[in-house]
């Protein structure tokens, strides 16, 4: 497997499990305490995981494109 192969799937895995953590903490009891708290499927919760998904593939389309310290930036 290539190295750029290898980055696109730990990068893929680690966006999926941290919009994971976002949905997961809308759900709980405590998502509904705040003003600031993100309710299920609230516009809040996907906005955030929007910015998630943006903040997490814009460096990485960005590695796909050629520049190599781009892994630095990921990392």
């Amino acid at each position: 497997m290539s190295k750029k192969n290898s980055v696109a799937i730990m990068t893929t895995i680690s966006a999926f499990l941290f919009c994971a953590v976002i949905v997961a903490a809308s759900l709980s009891p405590l998502a509904g305490t705040g003003a600031a708290a993100n309710q299920f499927n609230s516009v809040g919760m996907w906005s955030a995981v929007g910015m998630i998904l943006v903040l997490y593939f814009i460096p990485f389309l960005v590695y796909m494109l050629g520049v190599d310290a781009m892994r630095y930036v990921m990392a």
